[in-house]
């Protein structure tokens, strides 16, 4: 369990430098070519763990909502399992391309609502979530 958690922890921070990423099919790098995080970034899409919003678009220095969240970091832990209770949120529409994640992300434990009906989904990730899990490995 430990090393699970570290793994996490671990891939957050990393997440970090890649905020505001969609997933879409994978495009050309034009938006991550003068960037100071290029090669991270450049692992993450290869090894499919990132995705871009098409065109070559991943929009690296946009702030990463909830839902890019918890879609990156099922990528990287290998999260499947889906947790039902996915369907007492009412900001979550059964169509959207995070509702799979979102329930992923109740099942792993990683993410909960906001409240008994809300998850949202567009919010901010926190940057002192970061630091706490930054904390946590040293």
């Amino acid at each position: 369990m430990k090393r699970l958690s570290q793994t996490l922890l671990s891939s957050m921070l990393s997440l970090s430098l890649v905020s505001g990423m969609v997933p879409v099919a994978m495009a050309a790098e034009t938006d991550i070519d003068s960037h100071w995080a290029k090669e991270a970034l450049q692992t993450f899409i290869a090894q499919g763990h990132l995705y871009g919003s098409g065109g070559g678009i991943y929009r690296p220095d946009n702030a990463m909502t909830r839902a890019e969240f918890a879609a990156i970091i099922n990528r990287v832990m290998g999260f499947e399992t889906q947790s039902s209770k996915i369907a007492q949120y009412t900001d979550v529409s059964a169509d959207a391309w995070y509702y799979a994640d979102m329930a992923k992300a109740l099942a792993a434990g990683y993410l909960s609502g906001t409240s008994a009906s809300t998850l949202r989904l567009r919010a901010i990730c926190p940057e002192p979530l970061l630091l706490h899990c930054l904390q946590m490995i040293l």
